[in-house]
């Protein structure tokens, strides 16, 4: 059991972090443009505006088949997958938790004891 636990966490831990860490970076980029309107008090700027709107940001993109075994399980016969879009204020604060809780070394921590996430969620309180 000891070479499953050590095999599983060596896999799962980096591909976590190759998944979130590309859209927590593009998050704190947008955030961080954001500074010399927010600096003005433009709050009506492009860039506030995009980056809080819940249809700017392209979560997950559409189009993926989602049959199971090459047959179609849904009643409309349509198993292509929607678009998911969200701000990207809401997609920082989700990416930014999972990336922090890719950190973890064992499963008996907790997520939210990890000082990622601590600081991850005292960011978004800040803020």
């Amino acid at each position: 059991m000891k070479f499953y636990d050590e095999h599983y966490k060596f896999r799962t831990i980096p591909i976590a972090k190759r998944r979130y860490y590309g859209r927590v970076q593009q998050a704190v980029h947008e955030f961080l443009a954001m500074g010399p309107d927010v600096v003005r008090g433009d709050m009506t700027s492009e860039s506030i505006q995009h980056f809080f709107d819940r249809q700017a940001t392209v979560i997950v993109e559409g189009g993926a088949n989602m049959s199971i075994n090459g047959q179609c399980t849904r009643k409309d016969g349509n198993c292509k997958g929607a678009e998911i879009r969200d701000s990207r204020w809401n997609d920082m604060k989700a990416s930014m938790y999972l990336l922090g809780n890719a950190f973890r070394i064992n499963q008996q921590k907790p997520p939210d004891n990890l000082p990622t996430v601590k600081a991850a969620k005292a960011f978004f309180k800040e803020m």
